[in-house]
């Protein structure tokens, strides 16, 4: 008998398989996120689990005309809907054994201008993980000649006051720029990419003014989530001073759940536990994450679906090999025995 959540899941295979053998799908960028790639994990996933040789006859077309596109179409280059996107999705299947694939080639094709499109989104006010330069660097972060020349840029665009640094961004369509905190799009992806690079090489006194400054930021920007439902807003309180929006979403992409976890990563990178339990608490992942699922949809801005299953896209590294050193009120978010959120 078919549970509730398989039953939705061979929903969505239907829809997805009905229209790439349409053609419905052609048309969509490669990306991980928001493209075709996103389509090829979850279908990919889809056969492992409920093996269908005609969805695998239908998959195996649309991948013929993927990989020609991946080929003599780049078109965007960013994380989200973009090479870059396609990049990591296609490293995942072939670890993961779901696909057989090499991609060395196209990598080592682009590399060069993936690289300085990440450099220059750095500089630029667009630093931004899913459509910007860290979705690059999180991609390269085993060329560590690379990495440095983004750190050095990261630390050169950083505004500093006194030991809080922060980045200017764009805040979307028609909202200029100002300051964002989110994961999706802000400074904790700053820290939760920053926490993961720990090749050898890397420049870490420089990695580690950057990150601790960033974690210095956004705890500045915690608010009472006794009265405003969540512990941190959307963005930065202040690009709006005289009036702050204290609101954020109920997912990743704007609100805890997001922050919480590059925090956790930031203290796992510290390697630090957990030192005091604190009566606030509210950057700690746990609390964070809690809260977010006792909040109704129409508070978390999800207006068009039944459930949101809280879900972090950045990998959380919890080995303890990065030796970041960093601020005490960091170090005190982690505790090793909770895992991530």
């Amino acid at each position: 008998m078919k549970t509730q959540i398989e039953h939705k899941i061979r929903e969505i295979a239907d829809v997805l398989f009905r229209d790439m053998e349409a053609g419905r799908l052609d048309a969509e960028s490669v990306g991980v996120l928001a493209g075709k790639t996103g389509v090829i994990v979850f279908c990919e996933h889809f056969l492992r689990a409920f093996p269908d040789p005609a969805k695998e006859a239908v998959l195996e077309r649309f991948l013929e005309n993927y990989f020609e596109q991946l080929t003599s179409e780049v078109g965007m280059l960013t994380y989200c809907g973009g090479l870059t996107g396609a990049l990591e999705g296609l490293r995942y299947l072939g670890c993961r054994r779901l696909l057989e694939v090499d991609c060395s080639d196209v990598e080592n094709h682009y590399r060069e201008v993936l690289q300085n499109f990440a450099m220059q989104g750095i500089l630029s006010e667009n630093y931004d993980y899913l459509h910007g330069g860290l979705g690059v660097v999180a991609y390269y972060l085993d060329d560590t000649p690379f990495v440095n020349r983004a750190l050095e840029a990261l630390e050169r665009t950083a505004e500093k006051t006194g030991t809080a640094w922060k980045w200017v961004s764009s805040l979307g369509t028609d909202r200029g720029t100002g300051y964002n905190i989110c994961l999706s799009h802000g400074m904790s992806s700053i820290v939760s990419v920053l926490s993961r690079a720990d090749g050898a090489g890397i420049d870490r006194a420089r990695r580690d003014r950057i990150v601790t400054g960033a974690c210095e930021y956004i705890l500045s920007q915690e608010i009472d989530p006794q009265r405003y439902g969540n512990f941190f807003p959307g963005q930065s309180l202040e690009n709006d001073p005289e009036h702050p929006v204290y609101f954020s979403r109920l997912g990743w992409c704007y609100g805890d759940l997001g922050v919480a976890a590059a925090l956790w990563q930031a203290g796992c990178a510290a390697q630090r536990p957990l030192v005091r339990e604190g009566a606030g608490g509210a950057a700690r992942h746990l609390p964070a994450a809690r809260a977010c699922a006792q909040r109704n949809l129409r508070c978390g801005s999800v207006p068009r679906c039944r459930e949101r299953r809280p879900h972090v896209p950045l990998h959380v590294r919890a080995d303890g090999r990065n030796p970041l050193r960093g601020n005490p009120r960091l170090l005190d978010r982690r505790n090793p025995e909770d895992g991530p959120p």
